[in-house]
């Protein structure tokens, strides 16, 4: 009688382990607990450890679209822009409807100076979804690149409607106009993306570079202070008016401004360009 307690008693718990070590076995669930891993290795910016957990993953399932586009993310982040562009190829054919690795399929095309092909995949992209903003902003650069300006503004200037708070957009937009030799619709676009992002030191900094370009420094010094004063640890608006003062014989305020930098990002590698203009400035 005992002996058939103790072994009721142990039942539930073989049975427990048995299940745990089925679990355990199952691809699907070995190749999401790889995948999930693999994405927190890539949060905290381990993308080498990343890659061997995404790896495991396609290993497991190679028709694993989710686990091929993770892949090719941290193989871009870990700068090897050739097999990223193996693994989106392959994720676009799993996976057509994912958009973002067709974009990200197309920028390296076009960093390859495949223009046609570049412009082909967003034409996909644009087709199934017309109202996406990226896809009008990548197609805009695969066209500059192929020295298609009018078609390529017209195309920011669309990405720029679908998404007035995409800031890169403007500085996009802005930079196309002065390349076509439109310093107006330059400025314009600048205080437009102020105007429409008054919280953005990014779009003061770019109009601040407008004006600089310009040889405007006194609309381009209330920029990078407006710049400065909404990012108190930014170092680019910084040194953009260290420069601009600098430039301008304005020696005495250059140095403050360095000084200040070196406070605000004391840990910035950036911020050791403060140092060699403070040296060259003749300053300790």
């Amino acid at each position: 009688m005992r002996f058939i307690q103790i072994k009721t008693a142990i039942f539930p718990l073989v049975l427990g382990l048995v299940l745990l070590s089925g679990c355990s076995r199952d691809p699907n669930v070995r190749k999401q607990k790889y995948l999930q891993s693999g994405e927190n290795y890539f949060k905290k910016g381990k993308f080498r450890e990343a890659i061997i957990e995404f790896r495991n993953a396609v290993e497991i399932d190679p028709r694993f679209a989710a686990a091929h586009y993770q892949l090719a993310r941290a193989y871009m982040s870990s700068r090897n822009p050739q097999a990223a562009f193996t693994e989106l190829q392959e994720t676009i054919t799993l996976d057509p409807k994912n958009t973002d690795a067709q974009l990200e399929f197309a920028s390296l095309l076009l960093a390859n100076r495949q223009f046609q092909p570049a412009q082909t995949a967003v034409k996909k992209v644009l087709k199934a979804n017309p109202g996406n903003a990226q896809a009008h902003a990548v197609l805009a650069e695969t066209l500059a690149a192929a020295r298609d300006l009018p078609n390529a503004l017209s195309e920011l200037q669309t990405a720029v409607t679908l998404d007035p708070k995409r800031v890169e957009y403007y500085l996009a937009l802005e930079t196309l106009y002065l390349s076509a030799g439109q310093p107006a619709n330059a400025e314009a676009t600048g205080k437009k993306a102020v105007e429409n992002n008054p919280a953005s030191s990014q779009a003061h900094l770019a109009l601040a570079q407008y004006y600089a370009s310009q040889r405007n420094a006194a609309l381009a010094e209330a920029e990078l202070k407006s710049a400065s004063a909404l990012d108190p640890h930014g170092v680019n608006p910084r040194l953009f008016l260290g420069r601009l003062y600098a430039s301008t014989g304005r020696s005495q305020d250059a140095e403050q401004v360095y000084r200040e930098l070196k406070t605000a990002a004391p840990d910035d590698p950036q911020a050791g360009d403060a140092r060699t203009a403070l040296q060259a400035l003749g300053a300790t």
